[in-house]
């Protein structure tokens, strides 16, 4: 009987802190959600009016590579974050499926 009792009262401090912790990644969630949406849209807003500024007859020479730079600067910038962003989801999910299959 105490065998059982034990490893019950374990169990159930497990399940306590998995609840917590799904709280806790639920609350992180909604914290970070806005913050890169926001970081996203400028960056790609960015990029747009660089791109306006290259095309333009009348400008020089160094101005214009000044904005292609920029551009690719702001490209290689948003591919960096979103490649990081989606490398955390990938292993996300390996986490929830070693979990969950045993």
């Amino acid at each position: 009987m105490d065998y059982t009792e034990k490893y019950y009262t374990s169990l159930k401090e497990c399940i306590r802190q998995h609840q917590s912790l799904i709280k806790f990644c639920d609350k992180l969630q909604n914290v970070n959600t806005l913050p890169i949406l926001a970081h996203i849209v400028v960056f790609s807003l960015l990029m747009c009016i660089d791109v306006y500024e290259i095309f333009p007859v009348h400008v020089p020479a160094t101005t214009r590579i000044t904005f292609v730079f920029t551009v690719i600067g702001s490209f290689k910038h948003i591919v960096f974050f979103t490649y990081s962003c989606h490398g955390l989801i990938e292993e996300s999910t390996k986490v929830c499926f070693a979990t969950y299959s045993g």
